[in-house]
Order: structure tokens, then sequence, then C-alpha cells
């Protein structure tokens, strides 16, 4: 047969410009369809991730995450996950109002010295503070949180890759009607 010898062509790991475009002017919708319209590399899909979270879609982060984190039918983390990638998946699992789950994933940080991670921790505690006293009680003694936790956190959601929004200035429009033509020798 003709097709015997043809590899699946793989995913690139670089995104696409539109992509890069629509995440620094903060159109994340935009950014997400795009991203689940590909075929993704692992990088990329963490950065599908911090695009749900940054969206407000927290549930559909916690599920792609998961499948990404979690060994398979356990709740235990894969091992060689980076720790920007364990910080966004607690990211999006405290947004979804479990902040239990984010701190048993941020245990799991290797680097404690991350400013995200610290970010993270600091708004559990400050939510800890805002709770009744038998709330923080049944916190303390069991990690139970109250039906209906909502954690606010201060600052930018998610951690894209260093050098991402730096390419977008970079990065050359798709379209022929966006290019400047290219200057005339005398």
């Amino acid at each position: 047969m003709f097709f015997i010898n043809r590899v699946p062509k793989q995913p690139s790991s670089q995104l696409p410009s539109r992509v890069i475009q629509a995440i620094a002017a903060g159109d994340y919708a935009t950014a997400c369809d795009a991203l689940q319209a590909m075929s993704c590399t692992p990088k990329q899909r963490d950065v599908l991730g911090v695009c749900f979270i940054r969206a407000g879609r927290f549930q559909s982060a916690v599920e792609l995450y998961k499948s990404m984190c979690l060994l398979h039918n356990t709740t235990m983390l894969r091992p060689g996950i980076e720790d920007s990638v364990k910080i966004n998946y607690a990211t999006a699992v405290l947004l979804a109002g479990r902040p239990s789950g984010a701190l048993e994933i941020l245990a799991d940080v290797v680097n404690h010295s991350n400013d995200e991670e610290l970010v993270l921790r600091t708004a559990i505690k400050e939510w800890e503070r805002s709770l009744s006293f038998w709330q923080r009680l049944d916190w303390r003694l069991n990690r139970i949180q109250p039906p209906n936790t909502c954690v606010t956190i201060n600052g930018t959601l998610g951690m894209l890759p260093s050098g991402l929004l730096e390419s977008a200035s970079s990065s050359r429009p798709e379209s022929d009607a966006e290019q400047t033509p290219p200057p005339i020798a005398a």
C-alpha cells in the first residue's frame, strides 16, 4: 500500500501567531478555541490550561490538567511534571473551589522559591482568615472547606512559558493584507 511508510505529522512546539496575539490582547476565549482545534504538545496544552483559567473556565482547566498531571486512574501526580505545570494545576483547582486539593498539589512543588506558589499559599491563608471560627476549626483539623468556597487571588492567574508574550511583538501578521511591501531599491 501507499500509506505504510507515511508518518503522521507531529505537532509543532511553537504556538501559532494568532494564539500568541490573542493572549497578548487578553482574548483568552479566542486562544482557547484556536488551541482546542489543533493537536497540542504538552507545552501547548499547558498554555491552553492557562487560557482556560484566565477565561474563567476553571473546571475545563482542572479536567485538562488532571489528564496531564495525574497517573491513570489515580490521584497521584506523574513523576517529572514541571513545577510551573503543578502550580497552574493548583491554581485551577483552587479557583474551582477546592483549596485542600490545591495545597496537596503544591506540596509536590520542588522549587519553593516560586513567586506564583507564594501567591497561591497567601490567597489560601487570607481565605482561611475569612472563615468563621467553626469553619476554620473544621478546615484546620479535617481539611474540609465550606460549600461554595471562593478564594480570591490577587494578580495574574496562571504561569505562561517565559518569552511567550515577547514573541508576540516579533511575530509576523498572518494575512497578506496586513503585511507592508518591501522597500523598492532605486
